[in-house]
């Protein structure tokens, strides 16, 4: 978990670099952190301000400074972090009796702070385990715990603290900023406060050109940043995402992403998160651990089922514009490839002793051309490759 002093330091840092973009969301987010109403106050005219003057550089860096600066005599201070994890499953099975499909062994622990990654492909279990851990589905032997439980509450009250956004959205009625401020309302959240909060919300997710809109007049990419927005809102402990990419562009893709991170991360609202997507170098970025699914079962190798390879022999994925596999063999023999799999115009090559810095300069002295080049040696994304 990340000090406040340096996320702020951070904060400040992208603004002075122009970053404006991703300070104002991280400017946001420490604000949310304070708890306090008139530092609420300020960051909602900060965002006005903001919105009509992006290109005033000079005076955005002078506000967010000053604002920056209130934030640190900020009496706020840090919930203390739970030891144990959010979730833990051991030797977690879960059948489907008309099917006959289902998990099997999934051991898993999810600690504050930290964003796994579950990935497989479709049909593999990814939503099943997610429900699983929402609650929604009972098991059928192992052990499935939760950390955030205390002794005397039952099993709706934790349910309480666990968010699940699905991949398929539920309809909602009424405006976007209606509906958050129906659920701050909820939870107790009135007056100033509930417009604050929801203002702020709507803001964090880029959401202010469309708050008084509805469900009909908002893109699916939209609806799922609502769909997050409104979760987030609820403090949840635990947040489970399944499939939240498919419906947001590339750009609308990596800041969700680098969203999740920081909220993960968060002093003040700590959660874990759990992250399915197809996306799987994306979601790698930002994961702690890897869970990769195949055919309900966790894929194991060498580490045990959560994917977190530390083998020593290099696996690359590599795409050549008019190359024939002879001659992608001949050109990489001397450095003596374990393995060549052509898989629909992508190669993946395997080596026991060579490195990447060694591929690199080979095909810096080739004619090969080159589209692209990566190392996956320690990507879950190896797995999707077929020959």
């Amino acid at each position: 978990m990340t000090n406040p002093s340096n996320r702020l330091s951070e904060v400040l840092s992208h603004f002075n670099s122009g970053d404006n973009q991703i300070g104002y969301r991280r400017l946001i987010d420490s604000v949310f952190e304070t708890n306090e109403l008139p530092l609420f106050r300020q960051m909602l005219a900060f965002c006005v301000f903001f919105d009509t003057h992006s290109e005033n550089q000079e005076k955005i860096l002078e506000k967010a400074t000053a604002l920056i600066q209130k934030i640190e005599q900020s009496n706020a201070l840090p919930k203390p972090r739970l030891n144990k994890p959010l979730v833990q499953l051991k030797q977690v099975y879960k059948t489907y009796s008309k099917s006959g499909f289902g998990l099997k062994a999934i051991n898993l622990e999810l600690h504050q702070g930290e964003i796994i990654g579950l990935v497989g492909e479709n049909g593999n279990g990814k939503t099943t385990l997610l429900r699983t851990i929402a609650g929604e589905l009972s098991i059928d032997s192992g052990e499935m715990t939760y950390g955030i439980k205390k002794e005397s509450e039952d099993d709706y009250t934790v349910q309480s603290r666990i968010a699940y956004i699905e991949q398929r959205l539920p309809r909602w009625y009424g405006t976007l900023t209606d509906n958050l401020q129906f659920v701050l309302s909820c939870q107790g959240i009135k007056g100033e406060e509930n417009m604050l909060r929801s203002e702020l919300m709507i803001a964090r997710l880029g959401l202010r050109p469309y708050k008084n809109l509805s469900w009909n007049k908002l893109s699916s990419g939209y609806k799922t940043r609502f769909e997050i927005a409104r979760t987030l809102l609820k403090n949840p402990r635990i947040l489970l995402l399944d499939e939240p990419l498919a419906n947001l562009d590339i750009r609308a893709q990596q800041t969700i992403l680098q969203d999740l991170r920081f909220i993960a991360q968060s002093a003040h609202n700590q959660m874990g998160i759990i992250l399915s997507s197809q996306h799987i170098y994306e979601v790698e970025k930002v994961s702690d651990k890897i869970l990769f699914l195949k055919q309900g079962k966790p894929f194991e190798e060498e580490q045990g089922t959560v994917f977190d390879s530390t083998a020593s022999h290099l696996v690359v994925e590599l795409e050549l514009l008019n190359a024939s596999k002879r001659e992608v063999e001949t050109h990489f023999n001397p450095l003596k490839p374990t393995e060549i799999i052509f898989n629909g115009g992508i190669y993946v090559l395997r080596f026991e002793e060579t490195t990447m810095p060694q591929v690199l300069a080979s095909l810096a002295n080739s004619a090969l051309h080159v589209v692209y080049i990566r190392d996956i040696t320690r990507s879950a994304s190896r797995y999707f490759l077929q020959p």
